[in-house]
């Protein structure tokens, strides 16, 4: 808990989280020494989260380092390198809804596997929450990088046996992707309606999903009209 205390997590001084790397991986080592990563007294997530939240810093170098300590405390919990993202799968992404961090959003969905399948509303519901109303002004970088993290789970979605159903589907189109997809003017709307057509081109390209918009009883034509 002590090593999650904001003074001591600030992100934009690398020097400060190295240290503090240094730390968490001593602490991991003592835990596994003692068997406190596999008793179900959540040890291991709570260092678990204290490294996702280091990993979010710019510094590559801390990422790769953090990156790596995760690797070794999800061996200790677990048995695999990325065992740890699934066992605290709905964990994470719950904390998610109370305090959003793009890049630890992203890491949870690059390393987990089909668990996801499991969670679709939840993502699909956490995308609409972040890009559905959004200035874009504010916080661009991130917006846009949410973007590609989309466009990747939609691509990727096959492989880890995420099932979109058509409400799922309709509720990306009509509340994310075909509102940024429209023309408004500006440098920003420009980089937004490119991310969105992107997200759109990703939906269109799985046979899974256009099969899922076309063919289900479900999809409303009015939004198949507005995709023709």
């Amino acid at each position: 808990r002590a090593c999650a205390m904001e003074d001591l997590m600030d992100l934009d001084q690398p020097p400060l989280l190295r240290a503090l790397l240094n730390v968490l991986d001593d602490v991991t080592g003592i835990c596994h020494t003692r068997g406190w990563l596999c008793d179900g007294n959540k040890f291991d997530f709570k260092i678990f989260c204290n490294l996702l939240m280091v990993g979010s810093a710019a510094d590559s170098q801390i990422q790769a380092l953090a990156q790596t300590q995760i690797t070794a405390l999800s061996q200790f919990a677990t048995g695999t390198d990325n065992g740890i993202y699934n066992k605290h799968f709905a964990a994470i992404l719950e904390s998610l809804y109370a305090t959003f961090n793009t890049s630890i959003f992203e890491n949870l969905l690059l390393h987990a596997g089909s668990i996801q399948a499991q969670y679709t509303d939840l993502i699909v519901k956490l995308f609409c929450t972040r890009l559905a109303d959004i200035q874009y002004m504010v916080d661009t970088n991130n917006n846009l990088r949410l973007f590609t993290v989309l466009n990747t789970f939609i691509l990727s979605a096959d492989s880890n046996s995420v099932a979109f159903s058509p409400a799922q589907l309709e509720i990306l189109l009509r509340s994310v992707i075909l509102p940024h997809s429209n023309w408004w003017k500006g440098q920003c709307a420009l980089q937004f309606r490119r991310a969105a057509s992107g997200c759109l081109a990703a939906v269109m390209t799985r046979q899974s999903l256009r099969k899922s918009l076309f063919t289900s009883p479900d999809a409303e034509p009015g939004l198949l009209s507005s995709l023709m």
